[in-house]
Parts: structure tokens; sequence; C-alpha cells
């Protein structure tokens, strides 16, 4: 089965998101909490309903984007998170991005790639990371 943006969007509509765990998970926020240069560039790829995301912005962090690359997820988002800007929201394949970031963090993105992906992953974000 192809992971593609139609697949991923069925998910969503179809409330099959048992990954979703309603808010930003343990391990996450204690990284976060720990960062104290609140200027980075961050991306979360695959993110889904973006705790982190939200997390992240109510912290004092402005420079964060989420990207995925099925819509109803940036939705949920938009319509979630006040303090965002569209911009803020990509909707894109990861491995067709080409931005440039401080940090990348991700809850379940890299366990969601069909395995034939993952050595990509790893070489993609050794390109967007400075």
């Amino acid at each position: 089965m192809k992971l593609n943006s139609t697949y991923w969007e069925e998910r969503y509509k179809n409330k099959e998101t048992d990954w979703d765990v309603g808010e930003i998970s343990t391990p996450l926020k204690e990284y976060i909490d720990q960062i104290k240069d609140k200027s980075i560039k961050v991306l979360i790829p695959g993110a889904g309903n973006g705790y982190e995301f939200e997390y992240l912005l109510n912290n004092g962090f402005e420079n964060v984007f989420v990207l995925d690359f099925a819509q109803s997820p940036l939705d949920n988002i938009q319509n979630r998170v006040q303090n965002c800007s569209k911009n803020q929201l990509i909707k894109s394949d990861f491995f067709e991005h080409d931005n440039q970031y401080d940090l990348l963090t991700e809850q379940t993105f890299f366990c969601a790639l069909e395995p034939s992906l993952r050595e990509n992953y790893i070489k993609k974000n050794k390109i967007i990371i400075e």
C-alpha cells in the first residue's frame, strides 16, 4: 500500500488517528522546555494535529512550521490554534520540501513512513537542518 496524501486524508476523515494522544507528549514537552533560544527555526513534518506546534507557539517560539501532505490536519491546526499564521502551515511532501531549519522534531512521522523511505528521511534531515 502506498502511503500517499490520499491515504492520510482518508485516515483523518474517517477518524482513524489512533496515534493522536490529544496533547503534546511528555518527552517532546521536556525537550522543548530545555531549549533556551526561542528564535530558532523549527520544522515539524507529518505534524498531524500539531500539539507540539501549539506548545511551541504558546511558549514563545515564533519561527515554527508544520508540514503535512494531507490538508485535514492543517485545517484542524488552523481552526484550533488561534496564534498561528497560514504561512506556518505547509502542505507539501516532506521529500520535496527545500527550506532550511535549525531543528526538526516530530512524534510519529518516521514510524509512519514506508520502511523503504526511512533512509531517505535521514538523508533529507541532513539537508534541511543547517
